[in-house]
């Protein structure tokens, strides 16, 4: 195997590293000593190893093959038994097994993959899937020792999707075989952090209460555009009219935002109102640029400079460190962003449930009265019919008289006036309405529960868990003459370690090693 190298990171001094915090890790490691041992990498003859899930090659779906005493193919059994099973469930793997392979002291292949249709493992499954894997981070973390009480988070899931590796040595080199990420390949298809908090079914709450300020709003709008001038002159001579607005668009609207979880322009972050969840798309902040839906707007691409996508990073590339800070809570912002967008954008198949109830009272001799009273609603409709309600001896003939003005000439007027005030608030200068009126406290009551929510859980995980995709180590042959060159890597897919620095467990997925023989001296 290789020796114990420390692993170091692609992200070079562009970012400040958080100092791990100190403290001893009572979770179990997964040993190299409680798992199948590889044969011992000297340089001396080719070798491979792979294993689906362990740590290295080292595992569940482990093979290996050492030229000329155990020259392959080796292909491993199924999945039976995953390390650290009370943290991590990846099922039966998915299909997933391993291959190695040496045809000479410089030739050698290590693949972890899935199993085709004719019982060979490949690199890629036939439908173009992957193995479902999640760890339960929170359990991980506790496992570790670390302290959670500033984590306000109920659930903690790193959700990926496995693919495997594959390192070959052709002529005692490591080649590279798609161009991309630098020697070896690898596959991964999803790598999702989801969590739960009760800050974001609060922040639902204040959310609730700020749409309430769209009917607050309208109102106040309504109130001021009605003109009851002209249906008081439709009126008997010497009646008079009050209208009363009711906006009860709030629940229409909050249905509307609950109805599926909101994600953002730039696909980094997915929020569930409904149940309290967000997750954060790791894979989407490993977004240098965009091309194949067209060019990201420059607030969208996320790590400028930087590969794009889950497939083709630097070697030893961290998901998770300081850089992740600002392009959540910038996110986070964003994401409110959208929720006023679905909010404005619900008013137009709302305005059903804002209704104007009008009263019209026209009085008679010796205290007789009529007070006649309908309602309507901004898209025209009746809500309730005009009916009279006569006072004294003439009550009924003055009920007789003002029902058939409102009716015929009142109701119809004030459908007629009700109109512009429905164009206002649907066009631009609602959207600005509604807008400002949520605007004014997004904020405060939006976006401060959200960030409480997943900043602090945020900050935790930097200072413990190291998630490093294209995870490798090097096997360094030196000629006689003094030249280079890389004889032997071990790649994982992805390596989840706590404290990484200080040599703290971890578990790899997707795990290949190949190295061959050096004619010189070896190192690494």
């Amino acid at each position: 195997m290789f020796g114990s190298t420390e692993w170091g990171s692609s992200k070079r001094s562009r970012t400040t590293r958080r100092v791990f915090a100190v403290g001893a890790l009572t979770i179990t490691a997964v040993a190299a000593s409680s798992l199948p041992a590889s044969a011992h990498c000297d340089g001396l003859t080719a070798h491979a190893s792979a294993s689906v899930i362990g740590q290295g090659t080292d595992g569940a779906g482990h093979s290996e093959a050492t030229w000329p005493t155990n020259a392959g193919p080796n292909t491993s059994g199924p999945v039976t038994t995953v390390p650290l099973g009370d943290v991590v469930d990846f099922g039966q793997g998915g299909g997933m097994q391993s291959v190695s392979t040496t045809t000479g002291p410089y030739d050698a292949s290590a693949l972890s993959g899935f199993i085709g249709s004719d019982g060979q493992v490949t690199f890629d499954r036939a439908d173009g899937g992957f193995a479902p894997a999640s760890v339960d981070l929170l359990a991980y973390l506790k496992k570790g020792g670390a302290d959670l009480s500033d984590a306000l988070v109920d659930e903690a899931t790193l959700r990926l999707g496995v693919g495997g590796s594959e390192v070959i040595t052709r002529d005692g080199r490591v080649i590279d075989q798609d161009g991309v990420g630098g020697l070896g390949r690898y596959r991964l298809g999803q790598a999702d952090l989801e969590l739960g908090s009760p800050q974001i079914k609060e922040a639902a709450a204040q959310l609730y209460d700020a749409v309430g300020n769209i009917d607050d709003a309208t109102e106040t709008q309504v109130n001021k555009l009605l003109d009851l001038t002209k249906l008081t002159a439709a009126l008997p001579t010497g009646a008079s009219l009050t209208a009363r607005v009711h906006s009860d668009m709030q629940d229409q609207i909050f249905k509307r935002i609950l109805a599926q979880p909101i994600t953002t322009k730039n696909k980094v972050l997915t929020v569930d109102f409904s149940t309290g969840r967000a997750t954060i798309h790791l894979d989407q902040i490993l977004h240098g640029e965009e091309d194949v839906d067209g060019p990201l707007l420059p607030g969208q691409t996320v790590r400028p400079g930087d590969p794009t996508g889950l497939n083709s990073q630097n070697p030893n590339t961290e998901i998770i460190d300081d850089e992740i800070y600002p392009m959540i809570a910038e996110t986070i912002h964003d994401l409110i962003d959208e929720v006023v967008t679905i909010a404005v954008g619900s008013v137009a198949g709302a305005l059903g449930s804002v209704t104007v109830d009008f009263t019209a009272t026209l009085k008679g001799i010796l205290g007789s009265s009529a007070i006649s009273t309908w309602s309507v609603n901004l898209m025209g409709a009746k809500v309730s019919p005009a009916t009279c309600a006569p006072t004294g001896l003439a009550g009924p003939t003055l009920c007789s008289v003002l029902t058939a003005v409102v009716n015929t000439a009142v109701v119809p007027l004030a459908n007629q006036l009700l109109v512009p005030v429905r164009d206002l608030l649907l066009g631009d200068a609602g959207a600005n309405l509604y807008g400002l009126a949520i605007q004014d406290v997004k904020t405060a009551l939006m976006t401060a529960p959200v960030r409480a929510a997943i900043d602090p859980f945020l900050e935790i995980l930097s200072q413990n868990v190291s998630l490093q995709l294209n995870s490798q180590r090097l096997q360094t042959c030196t000629l006689a003459d003094g030249t280079q060159h890389t004889s032997g890597l071990q790649l994982s897919a992805l390596s989840l370690a706590f404290r990484r620095a200080a040599a703290g467990p971890r578990i790899d997925f997707g795990n290949a090693e190949a190295s061959a023989k050096c004619d010189g001296t070896w190192s690494g």
